[in-house]
């Protein structure tokens, strides 16, 4: 019996069981129900704001499907709003973001943390990318956990930076490519870049530079005195220029592999923002350590010239290409007459030729330019006061570092005594011709007169034998008997 009624127990205790949960069941209802009308106006409102933003909104929730979407939304993607319904991230997303978005998904959802803002890109219903700002945050949806989604059309944006990417690109072409090194440096005077031409022409690097070395602090730039310069730029926005003798091993600031030395150029500029404040200093070097050792040994040369053309005994004229008297020595003073070069400077070369001579010597100095070469000419010259004399000119051309001319010069030599002596040496070889001419005529009459002399000795023979024959003083020719 006992165990008659334990069975018949055992199902009332499961109905009064069920009965407990309904119970419960309906209690909780009764209580979730003021919540839901509480939760409506709630609802309403948000809705009533999404709708009116200028934002796409997204509610996501289980597997990424959309319970809410905006009708901006609808504008964005090119869906519906009835068809964003029935979609969700997955029908949006590019598939090179998918696993991405949907990884953050879910953890979103399940409440860890992440970052609520980044970009990413969505597919239209036409096919076409769209980029967006995406906003995401986790919310709760008719009482389950959803993503709340705030997405922006930056598409404006992106072209905007594509097209500023593409002018900083073509700036930095132009910098990294111009055959004149460039550094640039922030309005403290740190270098912040440099490009290829720099790097070869000081066989430096950028992590050996950029950030390091600060031209205001430069040893050499102090030594040289040329700090006080450069400061004009940071401080004034002045453009300045000078040269600089540049041995990279003794700049202190900087750790470099290689050491190098160059004579610079150097130009360097402020560069202001829009408001005119000085933001940054651009400088710009020439290589000129070959024109300078050029220069260098041209001036040496040109000293040792100078001393030469002093110390000549001979007279040396420097005349520009129009034949102008630059400069002259004292023996071409003292051989024209004068006794201050000022007296001669600036003169025509021609105000010493004889006028019968000026268009040969102009002939002359034209072919000298064309061919560039070493010629000696014989000209009647002018001393002071119109006095002539004879002369021999060798004259030359100055060339310049490229080899075009520069000047004339010319070594003049009095020949006086030489025209005297060739004068007097004709005078004697006339004489002596003059004289080999009687001797000739002499050795001639002596050649006459003995070839008569044979004649007559021949014809006083015959006579002799023929007076023998005829007879003396028998007159009739006839032999006697």
């Amino acid at each position: 019996m006992k165990d008659q009624d334990k069975t018949k127990r055992q199902p009332n205790k499961e109905l009064e069981v069920l009965r407990d949960e309904l119970v419960e069941r309906k209690k909780a209802e009764t209580k979730r129900k003021p919540v839901k009308e509480a939760l409506r106006p709630s609802e309403e409102t948000f809705k009533s704001l999404a709708e009116n933003a200028n934002d796409g909104i997204f509610v996501s929730i289980g597997k990424g499907l959309y319970a809410y979407a905006n009708q901006r939304a609808s504008e964005m993607t090119g869906y519906s709003v009835a068809e964003l319904l029935k979609s969700g991230i997955e029908d949006l997303m590019h598939s090179d973001e998918l696993k991405k978005i949907m990884e953050r998904y879910r953890k979103r959802i399940a409440g860890e943390p992440l970052p609520s803002q980044y970009e990413t890109t969505i597919i239209r219903k036409d096919g076409e990318s769209l980029p967006i700002a995406l906003t995401a945050a986790r919310t709760t949806w008719r009482g389950q956990p959803a993503d709340l989604v705030i997405i922006r059309d930056i598409t404006e944006r992106k072209q905007a930076e594509a097209a500023l990417k593409e002018k900083e690109d073509f700036l930095n072409n132009i910098i990294e490519q111009t055959p004149n090194p460039i550094w640039i440096s922030d309005k403290q005077g740190t270098v912040i870049r440099i490009n290829q031409a720099l790097r070869n022409l000081l066989k430096i690097t950028d992590e050996e530079i950029i950030g390091k070395y600060n031209v205001l602090k430069d040893v050499q730039v102090k030594e040289q005195g040329l700090l006080p310069l450069i400061q004009t730029v940071f401080e004034k926005g002045k453009t300045v220029n000078f040269t600089i003798d540049y041995h990279t091993e003794k700049e202190k600031q900087v750790e470099l592999a290689e050491k190098t030395y160059k004579v610079l150029d150097i130009v360097i500029a402020p560069i202001k923002n829009k408001e005119g404040e000085i933001a940054h200093a651009i400088c710009q070097h020439r290589d000129i350590t070959e024109r300078k050792r050029t220069e260098d040994a041209l001036r040496e040369s040109e000293e040792r010239y100078r001393m030469l053309v002093e110390t000549s005994p001979d007279a040396v004229t420097l005349l520009d290409l129009n034949l102008n008297i630059v400069t002259a020595n004292r023996p071409a003073l003292v051989l024209y007459g004068y006794e201050n070069l000022r007296e001669v400077i600036g003169q025509s070369a021609f105000d010493f030729i004889a006028s019968e001579d000026r268009p040969r010597a102009a002939e002359n100095a034209r072919k000298m330019l064309e061919t560039e070469s070493i010629e000696t000419f014989e000209y009647t010259l002018l001393k002071k006061g119109g006095i002539p004399f004879p002369a021999e000119v060798r004259a030359s051309l100055i060339l310049n570092v490229e080899k075009k001319p520069l000047a004339f010069i010319c070594v003049t030599r009095d020949i006086s005594a030489r025209k005297q002596g060739e004068e007097e040496r004709a005078a004697l070889e006339d004489q002596l011709r003059q004289s080999q001419k009687m001797e000739a005529i002499g050795q001639l009459a002596g050649g006459v007169a003995h070839d008569f002399n044979n004649l007559l000795t021949v014809i006083k023979g015959y006579s002799q034998l023929s007076l023998a024959e005829v007879g003396e003083g028998n007159l009739s020719g006839r032999p006697s008997k």
